[in-house]
C-alpha cells in the first residue's frame, strides 16, 4: 500500500495481515496515516525496513489504540523522516534486521504515550526496541524485554540488542527493562 505525499489513509478498527514486500514496506507512508484500533499483524521482507514506513517532511503517522506486531526481517514502524504520534497502542514480537520496534530516523521526530514496546528482535544485536536517531519523547510507556540472548551452542550467545538508544526525552512514568536505554534521563514516576 503507498500513502502519496498529498494523500490519506485511515484504517479504523481494521486486521491487516500476512501482508509481503519485497521492498521498503507493506505500508508506504509520504503523506498521511492514521490507526484507529487497527491490527496489522505480520508482514515478511525481502530488504525491507517496517511494517509502516514514513518518510519525507510531509510524512505524518497516527497511531491510537493499535498494534503492530509480528514482521520478520523488518521493524514495525520505521520512520525515516516526518512525525509519529503513538497512544495507547503495541509494538510487539517483531524480528527486524537493524532495529526490530520503533526506528525514528534523524529527519523525524516521535511522541510516544501510554503505549508498549515489548519483545521485539534485532538481527544484528543493534537495538530491538526503540532506536532514536531524531527526537522522541516517551511519557506512560513500557519498552521492555526486546533483545535478549539467543545461544548459538556449545555455551556461545549473542546479544540481540538494548531496549532503546538515542535522543529520548522522558515526560515520566515510563519503564525501561533491564537492558537500558542509551541517552535516556529518567524523571519523575520512571522506573529503569
Amino acid at each position: 500500500i503507498q500513502v502519496a505525499a498529498s494523500g490519506l489513509l485511515r484504517l479504523e478498527a481494521v486486521t491487516y495481515r500476512g501482508g509481503f514486500a519485497p521492498e521498503d514496506a507493506c505500508i508506504d507512508v509520504e503523506g498521511r496515516l492514521e490507526l484507529d484500533g487497527a491490527y496489522l499483524d505480520g508482514c515478511s521482507f525481502e530488504g525491507g525496513v517496517g511494517i509502516v514506513r514514513a518518510s519525507g517532511a510531509a510524512a505524518a503517522v497516527d497511531v491510537q489504540r493499535s498494534t503492530i506486531a509480528n514482521a520478520s526481517g523488518a521493524a514495525g514502524l520505521y520512520v525515516e523522516g516526518g512525525t509519529l504520534s503513538m497512544w495507547d497502542s503495541t509494538i510487539a514480537d517483531n524480528n527486524g534486521e537493524e532495529v526490530g520496534g520503533v526506528y525514528v530516523g534523524p529527519d523525524a521526530s516521535a511522541h510516544i504515550e501510554r503505549s508498549t514496546i515489548v519483545r521485539n528482535r534485532s538481527g544484528t544485536g543493534e537495538v530491538s526496541g526503540l532506536w532514536a536517531d531524531g527526537a522522541v519523547t516517551l511519557r506512560s510507556s513500557i519498552v521492555a524485554e526486546n533483545g535478549g540472548v539467543e545461544e548459538l551452542g556449545e555455551g556461545y550467545f549473542v546479544d540481540l540488542g538494548d531496549d532503546c538508544f538515542g535522543s529520548v526525552e522522558s515526560l515520566g512514568f515510563n519503564v525501561i527493562g533491564v537492558d537500558g536505554c542509551g541517552g535516556f534521563a529518567p524523571r519523575g514516576g520512571d522506573h529503569v
